[in-house]
Formats: C-alpha cells, structure tokens, sequence
C-alpha cells in the first residue's frame, strides 16, 4: 500500500471514529441516570470496588446458632446477596448505598419511566424493586475496571460516580467500534465493505446505547471485538484463502 494510501485510510479511521463517538455521545447525555439494563444493581456492585472491597471473599451466610440473630430474617435477599459477594463490606454499608442509589432512582423519575417498576416510590432495599436481583453473582472483571476507575477519578456520591463510569462506557464503546473496523479490514480487502461491517457496530442503535450504560455487557463486547480481530489476523496470515 502506498503512503498515500496509507494516509488516506488513516483519515477515515479518525473520521469514522469521531462520527462513533459523536454517536455515542448523544446516547451518554440522553439515556436518563439508571435507564440502563440493570444499570442500578450492577452500578451498586462496581461502587463498593470504588470504596476499596474486593468482588471476593464475602461473608459466608450460615444459619444462625443458638440465641443468635439470624441473618436471613433481618436482611433482605439482595443485601444478603451482597454481603455474600463482597470482601469486607457490611450490611450497613449496603443498606446506606441501597438507600442512596434507590432515592437518586425516585429523583429521576424511575418509577413513571419503567412500567414493570410499579408506582411506589418508598423503596427501602433493591428488593422492593425486583426481588433477590443482584449483581454480585456475576464474573468480577467488569466491576473491577468500574470500581477502579471511578477511584481514580476521585468520584464521590452516586451521580457523580454513575457519570464515571458511564463515561468508561463510552470509551469502551468507542474502542469496540475501532477493533471491529481493524476485523472487517482485516476480512475485506473492499474499504467500503470494512466500513460498511464496522457501521453497523458502530451505529446500530443497541450497540450504540452501550456507551451509555453502567454495565458488564460494554467490557464483554469490547473483549470480543478485539478477540475476533486477533483471529482474523491470525488465520488471513496463516489460514489458506
């Protein structure tokens, strides 16, 4: 390819990548706090990373022995849940944050926008909302990355914190759509072929969204674009045509 060529598809790549962005962008600054699919039970899990827990060696829920308070009576299922999933948390610290994200959901309207939410706005615990749903159960990679980041960052309160990590959502999102114009390119020889494969990555509305949203869906499709771009690599210079 010549230089000039060379130079050529890089001005498209940083045009189609801007584009992306811009896209992007418009879902981060529409999508209303807590719209996303679990957005606040997977935001809650990623939040207690961010205060310094780890997604591992929660405590172990037994049953209670003589004259001892039982936990499964005091506690609702997904602070137990929690309790359960997350190293040195307590359950006042999941009641607090419950409690928190739970008033922030009311202030934004929540309940009139989600219909399977009901109308109450009095919730005190997640299980108000979708009984024994939590995000705790799920591989901690993604909560790692979130909780880390919002750390760095310095994020306090959980608006601020929820903007943080919707904004590492939007750069994965960002990245997903550079790796898959790398794997359509690396697939077709035809620029707009690859353009045309990596559009409907990038453009597609619910693949769009994810820039948007606090949830483990944005890293899983970041690690596959980039896997799927490493094995085209590897089989167009190894496979036979």
């Amino acid at each position: 390819m010549s230089a000039e060529a060379v130079a050529a598809r890089r001005r498209t790549t940083w045009w189609f990548l801007a584009a992306a962005a811009l896209n992007g962008l418009v879902y981060l600054l529409l999508v209303a706090p807590w719209m996303g699919e679990d957005e606040p039970w997977q935001f809650e899990f990623a939040s207690y990373i961010a205060d310094g827990h780890t997604p591992w060696g929660g405590t172990p829920i037994v049953p209670a022995g003589p004259g001892q308070p039982d936990l499964r009576q005091a506690t609702s299922s997904s602070q137990l849940q929690a309790l359960r999933g997350v190293g040195g948390v307590t359950r006042e610290e999941i009641a607090a944050r419950q409690t928190e994200i739970l008033e922030s959901m009311r202030a934004h309207g929540y309940y009139r926008r989600v219909d399977w939410a009901g109308v109450d706005e009095g919730r005190a615990n997640f299980d108000a909302v979708v009984l024994n749903s939590t995000a705790t159960i799920y591989p901690p990679l993604y909560f790692l990355a979130a909780g880390t980041w919002m750390r760095l960052w310095g994020a306090q309160g959980v608006e601020a914190r929820l903007w943080c990590a919707r904004w590492l959502s939007w750069l994965l999102y960002v990245g997903t759509v550079a790796a898959a114009l790398a794997f359509a390119r690396t697939l077709f020889d035809d620029e707009r072929v690859a353009l045309c494969v990596a559009a409907l990555v990038a453009f597609l509305p619910m693949s769009a969204r994810q820039a948007a949203l606090v949830n483990n869906d944005v890293l899983a499709k970041f690690l596959s674009a980039v896997v799927l771009w490493l094995a085209a690599r590897w089989l167009t210079r190894r496979g036979r045509p």
